[in-house]
């Protein structure tokens, strides 16, 4: 079943598409900035919940990195970060200019 592109993962995805910098590497969600949506605008960090929802529709997934026992300072262990699989890199090809609009369920209208 496709994943529903709601106003959320159209905003983060496109951020994704415009930072070339994310695509090449792991990330945590506080690097990727979005315009916040109905609040003037105001560049806003993605949350957990907004990078669960895009690992939901399978365009992110999770990675652990510093597993491999050598970082050059002491922390708390293998931290988790985020990548862009090939199924996202794939949706932000197709991502339209224009958010196209909320889905529908059941019949309802706009």
């Amino acid at each position: 079943m496709r994943p529903h592109l709601t106003k959320v993962r159209y905003h983060y995805m496109m951020a994704l598409r415009d930072n070339k910098v994310l695509l090449s590497r792991p990330f945590v969600p506080r690097e990727l900035i979005a315009p916040r949506l109905g609040r003037g605008g105001k560049p806003f960090p993605a949350s957990g919940a907004t990078m669960d929802s895009l690992a939901k529709a399978g365009w992110v997934r999770k990675v652990v990195v510093g597993d491999d026992g050598y970082l050059p300072f002491r922390s708390g262990g293998p931290a988790v970060a985020w990548e862009v699989t090939d199924e996202g890199r794939r949706v932000m090809d197709m991502l339209p200019d224009k958010f196209p609009g909320e889905p529908t369920y059941g019949g309802a209208t706009k």
